[in-house]
């Protein structure tokens, strides 16, 4: 029998950010993926463009195309070293044992963020399946990630960003999503 074609996706269980540092060949290279701690939800909406073709007084053809991939991420976790990935910026960690700081900071001076993938995995996909990925493989942040800090009497902050993705040059690839017959972590 093969594996199912049709899943029901549930438990997003983990995510992983990583930064893209080549795109030429046969393949995308990336540097070390980073967790998403936290992850609530990986939005994945294609856009299409189309165009209308009229004559004889009638619609005598559409043209569709997907132009982009928006995509949305929110977790309840901040990772300062995901941030930095999505935004540019440093990491530096400062002091001694029990003045140790962890800082991110983003400068004016520092380049323009790269593009980078993220990977998603859902643990419940129903019957006949082990789990599900979903892996975009070239994302840029349209939107930077965004947080609110409360007092006491508020709700745990979320933190969220929105990004585009457009195909990998060396693999032509927007992105996949995976059912796996076995459950597989991500790399």
């Amino acid at each position: 029998m093969s594996l199912t074609r049709i899943v029901r996706i549930l438990e997003l269980q983990d995510a992983r950010i990583s930064p893209l540092t080549a795109d030429t060949g046969g393949a995308p290279t990336y540097g070390a993926s980073i967790d998403l701690p936290g992850i609530v939800k990986i939005g994945l909406t294609p856009v299409m463009e189309s165009k209308e073709l009229f004559g004889d007084n009638m619609l005598l053809d559409v043209w569709s195309k997907v132009t982009k991939v928006e995509t949305e991420i929110e977790c309840s976790e901040l990772s300062l070293d995901a941030i930095r990935v999505i935004m540019g910026g440093a990491v530096t960690l400062t002091g001694t044992t029990p003045n140790q700081r962890q800082t991110y900071a983003l400068r004016g001076t520092d380049a323009m963020p790269g593009y980078f993938r993220i990977q998603g995995r859902w643990l419940y996909t129903g019957t006949g399946a082990g789990d599900a990925h979903i892996v975009l493989y070239k994302v840029r942040a349209t939107e930077a990630p965004s947080f609110e800090a409360q007092g006491a009497d508020g709700s745990f902050s979320m933190v969220s960003f929105k990004g585009v993705a457009i195909p990998a040059i060396s693999n032509s690839s927007w992105f996949d999503i995976m059912i796996n017959e076995t459950a597989t972590p991500i790399a």
